[in-house]
């Protein structure tokens, strides 16, 4: 366990650092983006201002750093980077319970649905109700109510929800257009990567009902998925995944993965739930 404390340099530190860029103890420090600003993070003596955020850089799986920006480390050798800013709005344990599950979360899910692309992910923590009354995601910043998780504390799955969107990417038009499947899709990744963060609360896709509909979106979309990937098509989340990301979704996927359209597909999910 190896204690740092890092600070933004100024612009004078960053050329003086840029020449003489050490690698202490193998830890490579890096530029990150963060809010279209490029600050590179580095040890020194001087005085630094104290902050909430933590930052995970690719760096070796045993180095743990911790200092008066946070904390500094990533165990594996794929990720980027996960940007935590609580805004002092959680406290300590809580905030740790979500730097894990990000953590534990964050390779899966990308290989999947971002087929190992890994990019840079902020996760910013509000009482705003107007940004998000749980949680929400724009392009590849999270928003998480703090009022929300400090009262359930448990529903750490919801995160990872959020971060299968982030991996997803989708156009916004694609978004606005088909909805329904979107969230599903991620209902379906959170069934799959969130196990142990829903381990205590129950957490469970939705068990087909009378009145469903597979345009209903998140749990109940989820489990109409999971039964034609397990059914009919074992491709057809990943073929979907691929075609909304290029913005070409069409219901001609379900005849070309399954042979038969999505609504006799919807038939037979139901007959088999009746009986």
């Amino acid at each position: 366990h190896i204690e740092r404390q890092y600070y933004e340099l100024t612009e004078a530190e960053e050329i003086i650092w840029k020449e003489k860029q050490p690698l202490e103890d193998n830890i490579h420090t890096k530029s990150i983006e963060l809010k279209e600003q490029t600050k590179l993070l580095a040890q020194r003596t001087a005085h630094g201002n104290s902050s909430n955020i933590k930052f995970f850089i690719h760096i070796p799986k045993e180095i743990n750093i911790t200092g008066i920006k946070g904390t500094l480390y990533k165990e594996g050798a794929k990720s980027n980077q996960i940007v935590i800013e609580t805004e002092g709005l959680i406290s300590k344990e809580l905030e740790e319970q979500v730097t894990a599950v990000m953590h534990e979360g964050y390779e899966p899910v990308f290989d999947y649905f971002a087929e190992g692309v890994y990019s840079p992910v902020i996760c910013t923590f509000t009482n705003d109700e107007s940004i998000c009354k749980i949680a929400a995601t724009s392009g590849r910043h999270i928003w998480v109510n703090a009022d929300y998780l400090n009262a359930h504390p448990k529903d750490l799955g919801c995160i990872v929800h959020e971060l299968i969107h982030c991996a997803q990417s989708y156009p916004s038009r694609t978004y606005n257009s088909i909805a329904w499947l979107v969230e599903g899709m991620a209902d379906y990744g959170r069934y799959v990567f969130a196990k142990s963060a829903d381990a205590e609360t129950g957490w469970k896709l939705s068990a087909y009902a009378q009145g469903q509909s597979y345009k209903d979106g998140y749990k109940v979309t989820a489990n109409f998925l999971k039964y034609v990937k397990e059914h009919h098509s074992d491709s057809i989340i990943q073929t979907l995944n691929y075609a909304l990301k290029q913005d070409a979704y069409s219901p001609n996927i379900w005849i070309h993965e399954t042979g038969y359209t999505i609504d006799e597909l919807w038939d037979f999910y139901a007959r088999l739930s009746k009986n």
